[in-house]
């Protein structure tokens, strides 16, 4: 996400705090608190804890209200990312339990069947976890 200085028109990320060219623009609250949290949120994704992110606003200068407020709406994505990834590991696991059902009924039971009856056993108990607590399982 970039601004653009109005002054001298160069677009700059709002981590730089003010204009390189011209360091008289400081970008809107609003920008930068965009642009933490996307960044709180890509860091906490990446495994980076809550408090490391919180403590990285407090240095920024941001006050512990508003710091608070982007590990909270960045968890909070990140969760639901992580929600979503577990509903696709439930449905894989329910597909693969159901294909090796019907290939047990049709083949008497195959070591193969038995393995992809595991596999998809496995799939569709980490999927509820990991729906279930919004926990990265990966």
């Amino acid at each position: 996400m970039l601004v653009t200085c109005p002054r001298c028109e160069t677009q700059f990320t709002p981590a730089v705090g003010t204009c390189p060219a011209c360091g008289d623009y400081r970008p809107p609250l609003a920008s930068t608190a965009d642009y933490e949290t996307n960044r709180a949120e890509l860091d906490m994704a990446g495994g980076l804890s809550a408090l490391c992110v919180h403590q990285r606003l407090v240095d920024k200068r941001f006050i512990e209200l508003v710091a608070d407020e982007i590990v909270a709406c960045a968890r909070r994505n990140v969760r639901r990312s992580n929600r979503e990834v577990g509903g696709y590991r439930i449905l894989a696991g329910a597909g693969l339990l159901a294909a090796g059902g019907l290939l047990v009924v049709a083949s008497r039971g195959t070591l193969i069947v038995f393995g992809i009856l595991a596999v998809g056993m496995a799939m569709l108990l980490a999927g509820v976890i990991q729906y279930v607590s919004g926990a990265n399982l990966d």
